[in-house]
């Protein structure tokens, strides 16, 4: 007659890596539902924990900011070539332009 078998004193003997060796897989991997698995990946909690999100923030940040600045300088010279334009129309001398609000030269 079988009497219990203490699991744990079978599994001590068993010897792991060979039953590993045994195991094909490539065919467990064939059946797995990739799809399946990763309809279950919170993708957004994912990118919070990890530095992708900063990563991303900080490239479209930097991206916004060359943007601003190449409209700023088209900015600044589309209205210095309306200055030298409106000096020529009023035949003012080169030189004696204001270069701006009374108030903001003045507190240069």
């Amino acid at each position: 007659m079988l009497g219990i078998v203490p699991v744990d004193a079978v599994l001590r003997r068993v010897d792991v890596q060979a039953v590993l060796d045994r195991i094909d897989l490539q065919a467990l991997i064939d059946r797995v539902d990739l799809n399946e698995v990763l309809a279950q990946v919170d993708i957004e909690d994912l990118v919070a924990r990890t530095e992708i999100g900063r990563v991303i923030m900080q490239s479209t940040t930097s991206i916004a900011t060359r943007t601003l600045d190449a409209a700023r300088s088209t900015g600044v010279g589309l209205d210095q070539f309306l200055n030298r334009w409106v000096d020529r129309v009023l035949r003012r001398p080169r030189g004696t332009a204001s270069g701006g609000p009374s108030r903001l030269v003045a507190s240069q």
